[in-house]
C-alpha cells in the first residue's frame, strides 16, 4: 500500500494547518503536472505534513524537508499515474459496498487511535466535521485505492517465485530480516447486526410513505434533501452514472430495469431500503437519484444476535463443526466457504476493532467481538510467538517477502513505462 494513501486515510488529515516549519512554503502553485492532472504545492504540503504528524520525526533542517517533500512527491506521481491508468481499464470495478465496508474499516482504525469515543468526537468537533462527514471524505479517497490495488493485483497476480529465488532472496536479506511478530490463524462467523422484522416493516412503510408523495407531485431531489441518509442528499440524491456490476446486485437489477424518469421502490440492500429515479439509461450505464431509508439496528437487536453468538460458542464446546456452522449462519461469503478460515495474520494487520481480544486469546479460544460489521465468532485454531525468521519455520513467510520484493521491481519498471506513455512534468 502506497505511503500516500496510508498518509492520507490516517486521521491526521483533520490537522490540516502547515506546521511552522512549513510556513514558508508557497502554496497553490503546481508541483507537478501528470497527464491532464494537476498535483499543487499545498497537496504536497497537506501530504509533508500528514507525514510529520504519522510519523511525529519533524526533519532537522530545511534540507531534509526538501528531500521528504521530492520523496513525497514522486509518490504522489506514481499513485497517479496508476489511478489514470486504472480508470482507464473498462474491466476493473468497485462496488459502492466495498468502497462502504473499506471506509468503515478505516473508521475503525482512526477511532482506535483516541483513548475513548469521546475524545474522538471531540477532535471532530473541533475540526467542525461530523461523522458522517469524514466516512464521506473517505469513501470518495478509498474507491481511487481499491482501483489501483486491484490494477496492480491484475498486473501481478501471477508473479511466482521459485525455491532458488527464495534462498538467494534470503542469503542476501538474511542479517536484515525482521524478527517475526506475533501471527495468529483465526476463523470466523459473521454474524450482522439487523433490525427485527417489526423495524424493516415501519422502516418499509416510511419509504412507502415517501414514495406516495413524490407520485403525487413532491420533487424527487426535494424529497432526498429531507429524507435520505445518503450523504447525496445534498445533491438532491444524485449519485452519478455507473455501469453493470457497479452496484449493490439488488440496486443495479431494478435500476436497469426501471423507466427513465418514473420513480420506483423501496428496494432492500444491505445499506436499507433505496427509493430510486433514473435520470438516463442507455442499456450499459445509468444515472440515478435515490433517497435512502439506513437499517439502523436497535439495542435489542445487537443483544439478540449477542445470545446467537454465544449459543453457537456452546454448540462448538460440544464438539459441533465450525466449517458446518460458518457455512451456515457466516455473512462473511469469502471466509464461509473454506469453513470460516481467514489464514494467518499478524495482530497489527487484524481490524482494530478486533486487536484487543484477539490479542489476549489463547489457542483453542472462542470469543464473540462487535464491529461495525456485526458480531464475529472467533476461534483461534494456531500460534505463533515472535521468534527470528529462519528458513526451517517460516519458509512461506519468506517466500512471500521474495515474491513481494520481485513485486516491488516489477511495479517500479511499469511505473517508469507509463512515465514514458505519459505526459510528466515535475516542477518542484
Amino acid at each position: 500500500m502506497s505511503q500516500r494513501f496510508w498518509t492520507f486515510l490516517f486521521f491526521s488529515f483533520l490537522w490540516a494547518s502547515i506546521s511552522a516549519a512549513q510556513d514558508t512554503l508557497v502554496v497553490d502553485k503546481i508541483a507537478a503536472v501528470v497527464g491532464r492532472e494537476v498535483i499543487t504545492l499545498s497537496e504536497l504540503n497537506l501530504q509533508t505534513q500528514l507525514y510529520l504528524t504519522q510519523t511525529g520525526q519533524p526533519p532537522t533542517d530545511s534540507a531534509a524537508v526538501a528531500a521528504l517533500q521530492k520523496k513525497l512527491l514522486d509518490q504522489m506521481v506514481t499513485d497517479q499515474l496508476l489511478l489514470q491508468q486504472a480508470a482507464r481499464d473498462s474491466n476493473l470495478k468497485v462496488t459502492p459496498a466495498e468502497v462502504n465496508a473499506a471506509a468503515e474499516e478505516q473508521l475503525a482504525r482512526v477511532k482506535s487511535q483516541f483513548p475513548t469515543p469521546a475524545a474522538f468526537a471531540a477532535q471532530l468537533a473541533r475540526e467542525g466535521l461530523s461523522e458522517r462527514e469524514l466516512i464521506k471524505r473517505y469513501r470518495e479517497t478509498v474507491k481511487g485505492e481499491l482501483l489501483k490495488q486491484r490494477l496492480i493485483a491484475s498486473r501481478l497476480s501471477k508473479v511466482t517465485v521459485a525455491d532458488f529465488e527464495v534462498r538467494k532472496f534470503h542469503s542476501e536479506y538474511k542479517d536484515s530480516l525482521p524478527q517475526s511478530s506475533k501471527q495468529v490463524r483465526l476463523f470466523q462467523i459473521l454474524l450482522p447486526v439487523e433490525p427485527a422484522a417489526a423495524t424493516l416493516d415501519s422502516l418499509k412503510a416510511k419509504s412507502e410513505a415517501v414514495l406516495a408523495e413524490i407520485k403525487a407531485g413532491l420533487d424527487f431531489g426535494e424529497a432526498a434533501q429531507h429524507y435520505s441518509e445518503d450523504p447525496s442528499a445534498e445533491r438532491g440524491g444524485d449519485i452519478g452514472s455507473y455501469g453493470r456490476g457497479e452496484l449493490v446486485p439488488e440496486f443495479e437489477r431494478a435500476a436497469f430495469g426501471a423507466k427513465a424518469g418514473e420513480p420506483i421502490g423501496p428496494v432492500k440492500t444491505v445499506f436499507g431500503f433505496h427509493l430510486i429515479k433514473v435520470l438516463s439509461n442507455d442499456g450499459r450505464k445509468i444515472h440515478t437519484q435515490h433517497i435512502l431509508f439506513g437499517l439502523h439496528p436497535s439495542a435489542a437487536d445487537s443483544a439478540r444476535v449477542s445470545r446467537l453468538a454465544d449459543s453457537l460458542i456452546t454448540l462448538l464446546k460440544s464438539s459441533a463443526s465450525f466449517a458446518d456452522l460458518a457455512k451456515s449462519f457466516s455473512a462473511d461469503e469469502e471466509s464461509k466457504k473454506a469453513g470460516g478460515d481467514l489464514g494467518w495474520f499478524e495482530i497489527p494487520q487484524i481490524n482494530p476493532a478486533l486487536q484487543p481480544d484477539v490479542d489476549s486469546m489463547k489457542v483453542g479460544d472462542y470469543r464473540a467481538v462487535t464491529s461495525p460489521a456485526g458480531v464475529h465468532l472467533l476461534y483461534l485454531s494456531d500460534l505463533k510467538e515472535p521468534h527470528i525468521l529462519s528458513m526451517e519455520s517460516d519458509w512461506d513467510a519468506i517466500k512471500e517477502m521474495a515474491r513481494r520484493k520481485k513485486t516491488e521491481k516489477l511495479v517500479a519498471d511499469w511505473v517508469e513505462e507509463l512515465k514514458k506513455k505519459t505526459y510528466v512534468d515535475v516542477r518542484y
